[in-house]
């Protein structure tokens, strides 16, 4: 839980507000809680307030491949482990962060730069909900979308998260030379 926690809702509701109410049925809302469901008080009031969105806890949720591979499209909220494998996964995959809330270094800020230009990358949640609806509305296959942001998306993977075919021999020679 960071700092901005009231903010951040806040901002997710801004989202939820701005995409269509046609829409709401098809939205998998994904969250993370150790509170039991009676008292969580954010999770309840977010329920109470988009009725018709699928509110479920990662803890008993299917696992995030599965959602994945359902999902026609992923919007990440921080820019964590869970970016990461959607990325990674190739589903269409947008990041909204609230810029006030993060500091990053200059490679990390060109990068973002860079994402935001491709519509990857919100930092206005006015913006993305408005994203949304286009996408939506327009009834365009999502991936197609995506695919021209595929160097871009490679160009993150490589610089952020380079995942390396053969981690398992090398961890494990890593591992030996230590001894």
């Amino acid at each position: 839980y960071n700092i901005h926690r009231s903010q951040e809702i806040q901002n997710i509701e801004n989202i939820l507000n701005k995409i269509s109410t046609k829409y709401h049925s098809d939205i998998n809302f994904r969250y993370s809680s150790i509170m039991n469901e009676e008292n969580d008080f954010i999770i309840n009031y977010l329920k109470n307030r988009f009725p018709k969105i699928n509110f479920y806890n990662f803890y008993t949720a299917p696992p995030l491949q599965e959602d994945l591979s359902r999902s026609r499209i992923v919007i990440c909220t921080n820019p964590e482990t869970t970016l990461a494998q959607c990325i990674i996964s190739k589903r269409p995959t947008l990041l909204y962060l609230d810029k006030n809330h993060y500091k990053f270094c200059t490679k990390s800020n060109k990068m973002l730069k860079l994402l935001k230009k491709e519509k990857i990358y919100f930092d206005n949640p006015n913006s993305l909900g408005n994203f949304i609806n286009k996408i939506s509305i327009n009834s365009i296959n999502n991936s197609f979308i995506f695919q021209k942001n595929k160097k871009i998306l490679q160009i993150f993977e490589t610089n952020f998260f380079n995942i390396d075919k053969d981690w398992l021999n090398k961890w494990k020679n890593f591992l030996i030379n230590l001894c």
